[in-house]
């Protein structure tokens, strides 16, 4: 019997440790969301470098040797964008069925084994969110070009709003998910658009 005290009381004091540790914060001027405290903070032009394409991040959260990546980018959507000497376009009223079939199999595209574990439109702090979490299996070359494949727990979410898409993006090695998954469920419910 004293075994099995100690026992749940190790599986405890455990479960309490292991569990992240959540920050609310301010990105930009309109979202408010969690973050996480154990992996380091990149803001703007900084991350950049990071993710190397013309669509920086607003903010990065990088860890475990940029093994895991939490970030937030915000695009101006080019859809209906004037253009001197043409016509100005009529506002066209993003679908969010579509979008979401055509995120879908964007995902599938470019990674195989996909199990999704959530993928749905989903109302959170009173904005449709396009939500996918799932795991799958990356593949990539080294530099003796030999494939090399990992799997990894992934967890997106698209929200637009106005002119603007955002879109939030957890990545970690599957290794890793038990830990992860959720805080970043946590994270990820926690986002709220105001504009």
């Amino acid at each position: 019997m004293k075994r099995f005290v100690l026992l749940l009381v190790c599986l405890f004091v455990g479960k309490v440790f292991s569990q992240e540790m959540l920050a609310p914060i301010t990105v930009g001027k309109n979202i408010k969301m969690l973050s996480p405290t154990s992996i380091y903070r990149v803001d703007g032009v900084q991350s950049l470098g990071a993710f190397g394409n013309d669509y920086a991040p607003k903010i990065a959260f990088i860890g475990g040797g940029e093994k895991i990546t939490l970030t937030v980018t915000e695009i101006y959507d080019t859809v209906g964008f004037y253009q001197p000497g043409f016509k100005k376009p009529k506002p066209i009223e993003r679908n969010v069925v579509i979008e979401k079939s055509f995120f879908r199999s964007s995902i599938k595209a470019y990674a195989k084994n996909v199990k999704f574990y959530q993928d749905e439109i989903k109302q959170i702090n009173k904005r449709d969110m396009i939500v996918f979490e799932f795991e799958a299996e990356l593949e990539s070359k080294t530099a003796t070009d030999a494939k090399v494949t990992k799997k990894i727990y992934r967890y997106l979410q698209y929200c637009f709003v106005k002119k603007r898409k955002y879109i939030f993006n957890f990545q970690c090695p599957y290794d890793q998910k038990g830990y992860w998954q959720p805080a970043i469920n946590q994270i990820m419910n926690s986002i709220k658009i105001t504009k």
